[in-house]
């Protein structure tokens, strides 16, 4: 029995690898077209799945833009907060910070 060689000269290249794998004889060729067939059609599931899922975001985001801009109605209008009197003008904000002012701790 003849020992098997494994040495740095013996790895298979790439392009030995690609030469074996062509289909040789007819029915070599049917089955290689049969797996692209196989692939195609897969390929093709993936991307109906995919057209449906981005379908599904557009309308999502859609929904989001109409909700933001119904928030900004009412984002855009002063509201007062129960239990206050007044609008929050200068006279009622006496102890208070203006909203912009921070303090900051050394």
């Amino acid at each position: 029995m003849k020992a098997e060689r494994r040495g740095l000269e013996n790895i298979r290249t790439m392009r030995s690898m690609v030469n074996n794998s062509m289909p040789m004889t007819s029915r070599g060729a049917l089955m290689e077209r049969a797996r692209l067939d196989r692939e195609r059609e897969r390929l093709c599931g993936e991307m109906d799945r995919l057209q449906r899922r981005m379908g599904v975001i557009k309308n999502r985001l859609g929904e989001m833009e109409k909700i933001e801009a119904w928030l900004e109605h009412f984002a855009g209008t002063p509201q007062s907060s129960p239990g206050v009197e007044g609008n929050g003008s200068a006279e009622n904000t006496k102890g208070k910070r203006g909203g912009g002012e921070m303090i900051l701790k050394y």
